[in-house]
């Protein structure tokens, strides 16, 4: 273990690591919970002086590495140094008055100057005046040894606890990286790399890891790391920036052990931009081995995998992974672009073959492309990343809602089962999976992967949507409803949300309500098709026949402009009593292979078509059992 010599007192030694154990215990704390930027202040000249290269620390220096100024900043006419490292001394002032009061390591900024300083605390009871100076100086050093040993005991203990997650369980949710570079132009960057280690990680059987949607809530808020922790139900998080200027490339990590705020693990790396795939792979790996998970043969072969060399097919398949996050039909078709520019470059990279897919396939559920072109392009995408790799967990996940869509249900099955077993901490993949049990009749296997999928991405407000959604196909519409109100209150202009609890109210024949809850979907959503259907059919059932017909126009209006699923209109005819045509519809539906097919059997809106000969029929073709008739009151 390094010493270094500071402090007011030439002679006391203070070993490095104690140093490093202060100042992860202050980044933790309250006071600099919400400053990123007084923390990167904090560790970078921290981490300088450590490093014997205090005397580097200048005003310039600072202005660049820290706040990612340009070359060419001029700290004469811009004083955002001055300022924060005013604003540094602050808080540690605030934090050594309240949480640190007794902490044994007082690390200071001098006024003037950048370069910390550190030293034990006094004793509480003083040394006295008098006396030869001998003794004074060994009461310095023994008072200075007894705080070393003290420490280091401590310092074991902590770490023999940290790397015990709490709860017994090996668990970790990795945060946004911060984005640091002067222009704030690399968020796709910190974003990907993120993803990147989530997904490497999310690959180990012993390892419960944070779907990304729920980590991302907390991007750019800057709360405590513990009360993260606490809300995802993890024992450690991974938080971290990127810094890019040029070629050069900085990416800062650091590992948190939840219950007490301390690093288990910190790294600075300075490579170039090139370097990135092996500063991943470095990070996981790191985190492996502090958490002291077990990997299997085959989960060493993963965790290693490189898929490209070529960083510009990298970071082409980094916008893409960025695009189709946003869910839509427009950052789905930005993504495809994307990935196809990758893979003109990288014709054999798999992960983008697996991200055309899931493009594809998003397309597909919003409704953003006719069901066949989008199911056939999906489809070429899969199989060849599984060519390719198929250890691919993406892909097998694909191919599986696309073999659904052909009513392939023994190979959407396995290929689901396949996709868990190489990722099982995927939340898309158990959610995927839940709907597809419900929708082929196994209620009971849905639960649990339903459970597993929020579990995993328990902030996540499209989880809770479809935790609404998949309520009402198992005929639970107060649950249903429940769940909506919860994602409401978090996010009251969530579209969704409404439609789906318009669906809970239009199932227990509260069609009043099930039409002011669907109208405000339709206004949030710009008239979408999907709450269009709702919208007319509960209008229909209360008897607004007119108002009902004007939504069946407007759901024909638009699919003169854009593909509406056929499903859409059986819904209206079934609010409007006209059993045929929605059966006509319905066949529709079967015909172009819609996302929505295998929802007819559990679609409480056709439940009175059950006893029809040409419903069962349709069934039978689809391979599909009814669900329980609906009874309500």
């Amino acid at each position: 273990m390094g010493t270094l010599r500071a402090g007011r007192n030439a002679e006391s030694l203070l070993p490095t690591e104690f140093v490093r154990t202060q100042v992860q215990k202050i980044l933790a704390s309250e006071p600099f919970a919400e400053s990123e930027r007084l923390r990167q202040f904090l560790r970078f000249t921290v981490d300088l002086t450590l490093q014997g290269g205090g005397t580097r620390i200048k005003e310039y220096l600072l202005g660049v590495e820290v706040f990612g100024k340009e070359e060419s900043f001029d700290p004469r006419t811009d004083a955002i140094v001055r300022v924060q490292a005013g604003k540094l001394r602050s808080k540690l002032e605030k934090y050594y008055a309240s949480e640190g009061c007794e902490d044994p390591v007082i690390i200071e900024y001098p006024k003037g100057s950048y370069v910390p300083t550190f030293k034990f605390r006094e004793a509480a009871a003083p040394v006295p005046r008098s006396g030869p100076a001998p003794w004074r100086r060994t009461a310095a050093l023994a008072a200075a040894g007894l705080a070393v040993a003290g420490l280091a005991v401590y310092w074991a203990g902590r770490n023999a606890q940290t790397r015990q997650p709490s709860g017994g369980r090996v668990s970790i949710a990795v945060l946004p990286f911060v984005d640091m570079s002067a222009g704030r132009d690399q968020e796709y960057l910190c974003d990907g790399i993120t993803e990147e280690i989530i997904t490497a990680l999310s690959k180990l059987e012993g390892l419960h890891v944070v779907a990304r949607t729920s980590t991302f809530e907390f991007k750019g808020k800057g709360q405590d790391i513990r009360k993260i922790g606490a809300q995802l139900n993890v024992g450690t998080v991974l938080e971290g920036s990127v810094r890019k200027a040029g070629a050069s490339l900085r990416v800062v990590a650091q590992l948190i052990n939840v219950a007490d705020g301390y690093h288990i693990w910190s790294e600075t790396y300075d490579r170039e931009t090139r370097d990135v795939f092996t500063i991943q792979e470095s990070i996981a790996q790191a985190i492996v081995g502090s958490l002291r998970v077990r990997l299997t043969p085959s989960e060493k072969a993963r965790l290693a995998k490189r898929y490209t060399d070529n960083l510009d097919a990298y970071n082409l398949y980094l916008q893409g992974r960025y695009h189709t996050a946003t869910q839509g039909p427009e950052g789905a078709k930005v993504a495809i672009q994307y990935f196809e520019q990758a893979l003109a470059l990288e014709p054999r990279y798999a992960p983008a073959l697996a991200g055309l897919a899931v493009a594809y396939q998003t397309l597909n559920r919003v409704d953003g492309m006719p069901p066949a072109e989008a199911i056939s392009k999906g489809r070429d995408a899969a199989k060849k990343a599984l060519e390719i790799d198929e250890g691919l967990g993406a892909a097998h996940a694909a191919l599986a809602v696309i073999s659904g869509h052909d009513l392939d249900y023994s190979s959407a099955r396995k290929e689901f089962q396949r996709a868990i077993e190489l990722d099982p901490n995927d939340a898309a993949t158990r959610q995927a999976y839940a709907f597809y049990l419900a929708r082929t009749g196994r209620t009971d296997e849905s639960r649990p992967q339903m459970r597993r999928c929020l579990e995993l991405d328990p902030l996540s407000p499209s989880r809770s949507t479809a935790m609404a959604r998949i309520c009402i196909e198992w005929h639970e519409f107060d649950n249903a409803a429940a769940q909506c109100r919860k994602v409401l209150e978090r996010d009251p202009r969530n579209s969704s949300a409404y439609s789906i609890m318009g669906s809970a109210f239009s199932a227990q024949k509260r069609f009043p309500e099930a039409v002011a809850a669907y109208e405000k979907a339709c206004a949030l959503s710009g008239r979408a098709p999907g709450s269009l259907g709702g919208l007319g059919y509960s209008l229909g059932m209360m008897g607004e026949k007119s108002a009902a017909a004007k939504i069946l126009r407007e759901l024909e209006d638009k699919s003169k402009q854009r593909y509406v699923s056929p499903i859409y209109f059986a819904m209206v005819h079934m609010g409007l009593g006209q059993k045929d045509q929605a059966i006509e519809w319905l066949e529709r539906t079967y015909q172009v292979r819609s996302h929505w097919l295998m929802t007819i059997p559990v679609d409480h809106h056709f439940d009175a078509l059950h006893s029809q000969p040409r419903f069962q029929a349709l069934l039978k073709k689809m391979n599909l059992p009814l669900a329980e008739p609906l009874t309500q009151p």
